[in-house]
């Protein structure tokens, strides 16, 4: 049965794939017109043809819809972090295990068609019937192999009995651990720190954490900060960390945000400014999402964004902190 899920979860993809873009080119049109798609060339440089044609497939769509996800997507449209992780999670576990002849489960193919039906509700696609046939159709193979129906079967926390060896598993809280028990993060952020360190000498000597799921390094001016940190929410974040030892820190956060569009604009999308009132500590950041339980190939991506946020950081922020007035 395992190519019938296949085909199951490739219609559900094609599908998923005529309505994003549709939602995609439908949006971009709106903001920039009908020339939009050299808006996103730095989203695409791994989907071009040549240097003037992209390769629309199911990929390219998503990370231009993710890359340019607090640009163009979140703002005015209803869209939260819950859609852009349902992003993530189809682009990893339903575009990317098609593409490697992955062997689908049956949890896999109603997560990943819970998925889609999410976004496309979220987008307001009409296609979301198109869906709900292919959930029914594949109860229909269900009953046909295990000899039982599955009305109850979704991608929901519920647990399916007597269905065969596969079933569908209870909710788990955000994973922090590695498969031996212990906190994986910071390891991660190790790792992170060791190849910053030797991709770029020089720009810190500060070791990596011994425990913790964050770490940071000095800007050259007291209490400006640069790092990467783990947060409960399910997000890896690279931030600037704004405590100055004055009685004004709040001040010093102040002074950076009325500087705010053109930061964004030199960064390259909008941050995240945090003011933490009732704390002295302020924070501006970007994020994404991310597990450390995240497959192999999610890990190495993330590891690149980090780097590359960070850095982008330090190149916008640095002049800016070291001349600060407050």
């Amino acid at each position: 049965m395992a190519e019938d899920y296949e085909e199951i979860i490739n219609q559900a993809r094609k599908v998923f794939k005529k309505e994003v873009w549709s939602f995609l080119d439908r949006t971009m049109k709106t903001k920039y017109g009908v020339d939009w798609q050299e808006k996103v060339k730095d989203s695409l440089r791994f989907h071009r043809k040549s240097s003037r044609e992209i390769e629309w497939d199911t990929q390219a769509i998503i990370d231009v819809v993710i890359d340019r996800w607090y640009i163009d997507f979140n703002n005015g449209l209803n869209l939260k972090r819950r859609e852009q992780a349902l992003l993530f999670r189809i682009r990893e576990d339903i575009r990317n295990n098609l593409a490697h002849e992955h062997q689908f489960t049956l949890s896999e193919v109603f997560t990943g068609l819970e998925d889609i039906q999410r976004f496309l509700k979220a987008i307001k696609s009409p296609e979301i019937e198109e869906i709900e046939k292919l959930k029914d159709l594949a109860k229909q193979i269900i009953y046909k192999e295990f000899g039982k129906p599955a009305e109850t079967l979704s991608a929901q926390p519920k647990v399916v009995e007597n269905i065969g060896p596969t079933i569908i598993p209870k909710a788990k809280p955000i994973a922090r651990v590695s498969p031996d028990g212990l906190d994986a993060r910071p390891a991660f952020i190790n790792n992170l720190v060791n190849n910053l360190k030797k991709e770029y000498p020089g720009l810190t000597d500060k070791a990596g954490p011994a425990k913790d799921p964050y770490w940071s390094f000095g800007s050259g001016r007291s209490g400006f900060n640069y790092g990467w940190a783990f947060r409960p929410n399910g997000t890896l974040v690279a931030e600037v960390y704004i405590d100055p030892p004055n009685s004004k820190p709040k001040a010093a956060f102040n002074a950076l945000k009325k500087q705010q569009s053109e930061i964004e604009k030199q960064f390259g999308k909008p941050l995240i400014w945090q003011l933490n009132e009732g704390k002295r500590a302020s924070r501006v950041y970007t994020e994404v999402i991310f597990t450390i339980t995240d497959s192999s190939a999610r890990q190495e991506e993330v590891k690149n964004w980090a780097i590359d946020s960070l850095l982008k950081l330090v190149e916008v922020f640095q002049k800016r902190i070291i001349n600060l007035e407050f």
